[in-house]
């Protein structure tokens, strides 16, 4: 994939990386982490369990 890292006016100093043309934090991720994300393969016995911060994760952490 296509990996650049330019600094937008609106947010300066906070590197930025453009994969297939969508604008990320440099913080949050890699080129390496969006590649696996998008060849991540799921299985029909895979479970997701998805929740907002702060809304009561810890309970999901103990199941």
């Amino acid at each position: 994939g296509e990996l650049s890292v330019p600094h937008t006016p609106h947010d300066p100093g906070h590197e930025n990386i453009q994969y297939h043309g969508i604008l990320l934090p440099a913080v949050a991720h890699t080129k390496e982490s969006l590649e696996y994300a998008e060849n991540f393969s799921v299985k029909d016995s895979d479970v997701f369990v998805v929740t907002y911060p702060k809304s009561g994760e810890f309970v999901l952490f103990v199941l």
